[in-house]
């Protein structure tokens, strides 16, 4: 896909940034997954959780089974959304 966006920058301005294109796609990719890394994180902290801990305690046991599903699902929820109101036109 990468690809894709340098061939439409280049058809639209004439100049090709393959190279840019690549280096700000992999910078968004890797602070998405800081952010979202990180969120988990905050959440899991809410719950109690106790990193190396032999055994969590019950609500930091919803709080991981939330975190890897429900949590989950709303935010790959909110994104489709976004995307479903989000203009694609054909140029």
């Amino acid at each position: 896909m990468m690809g894709d966006v340098a061939d439409y920058g280049e058809w639209k301005t004439g100049r090709r940034a393959s190279g840019t294109v690549t280096a700000a796609v992999v910078f968004a990719l890797w602070a998405g997954l800081a952010l979202g890394g990180a969120v988990a994180g905050w959440i899991l902290d809410l719950y109690g959780f106790v990193s190396k801990a032999d055994v969590q305690s019950a609500h930091a046991q919803s709080g991981i089974l939330l975190t890897a599903s429900i949590y989950a699902g709303l935010a790959f929820v909110a994104a489709a959304v976004c995307m479903f109101f989000t203009p694609f036109r054909e140029s």
